[in-house]
């Protein structure tokens, strides 16, 4: 499938690694993670394990790309750090 060759080289490009993945037949779903450290954030890649067939036996991953085509689905952020950082960017800011 095109998904693995496009993660292999993804790693390649980016000095991430293959972190784990998670096959879950009962969605036709398979999901690859990658970190660049190992407490790092992870890049998730989910797609179908089989390709579209029609409405009614798709799963959540390949409704999606059926309707908006291969693309981000979400992002995720850790809001811990994220609200530090702006709790602190925000002082700086401050006229004193």
């Amino acid at each position: 499938m095109d998904r693995d060759a496009a993660i292999l080289e993804f790693v390649r490009l980016t000095n991430h690694r293959f972190d784990f993945a998670i096959y879950v037949e009962s969605l036709n779903s398979i999901t690859n993670v990658t970190r660049r450290s190992r407490d790092g954030v992870g890049l998730v890649f989910t797609s179908g394990i089989s390709p579209f067939k029609d409405e009614a036996s798709a799963g959540p991953t390949e409704k999606f790309v059926y309707n908006y085509g291969p693309r981000t689905h979400h992002l995720a952020f850790d809001t811990e750090i994220s609200s530090r950082r702006l709790r602190t960017s925000s002082a700086m800011a401050r006229p004193s």
